[in-house]
């Protein structure tokens, strides 16, 4: 029963994640009073702790089914994330992370989970006091300079953070 509530639960976090990501900003005006962060830097958000712990690309393949597009890599952001309440925390890629590479916004990549045999999804429940482990992934142009990542600390919150991450040349 209890397994049963949960995926009812991150079933509908997603389905309303889907319903309101059409309310998020699409432009970046409103952030110069955000929290930033960078790689390895923790943001506290409410009762979550997140920590991107690596940042990497993924070029295209050309024996994928499922592969970026030519000119385009998967930006792969991975994440420690830290419940530190006592009640069940629920996750949602899709409705907590906005994504923008040089300025304009890009979706999370279904695609990339696809593709890509080593990466976990962030999106589900996190017990109290534990850490799950995911990434957070989209597809960008393979020129890219700068990615930034605001996340909120649940799918209804106004509490943001902002990560900025450079491409390393």
């Amino acid at each position: 029963m209890k397994k049963t509530f949960k995926y009812i639960a991150v079933v509908l976090s997603l389905f309303i994640c889907v319903v309101l990501s059409g309310c998020n900003s699409n432009d970046l005006s409103d952030i110069s009073s955000l929290p930033s962060y960078e790689i390895f830097n923790t943001a506290n958000l409410d009762n979550l702790s997140f920590t991107p712990v690596e940042i990497a690309q993924v070029p295209p393949s050309q024996d994928a089914v499922f592969s970026a597009k030519d000119g385009n890599v998967f930006l792969i952001v991975k994440f420690d994330v830290k419940n530190n309440s006592e009640e069940e925390a629920i996750i949602s890629s899709l409705g907590m992370f906005t994504a923008y590479v040089d300025g304009e916004k890009f979706d999370l990549s279904i695609k990339a989970y696809a593709a890509l045999n080593n990466v976990v999804q962030l999106d589900g429940s996190i017990a109290p006091s534990e850490t799950k482990t995911g990434h957070f992934i989209i597809e960008a142009p393979k020129e890219w300079q700068e990615l930034k990542l605001i996340i909120k600390s649940s799918v209804l919150s106004t509490n943001r953070a902002l990560f900025t991450f450079y491409q390393q040349t």
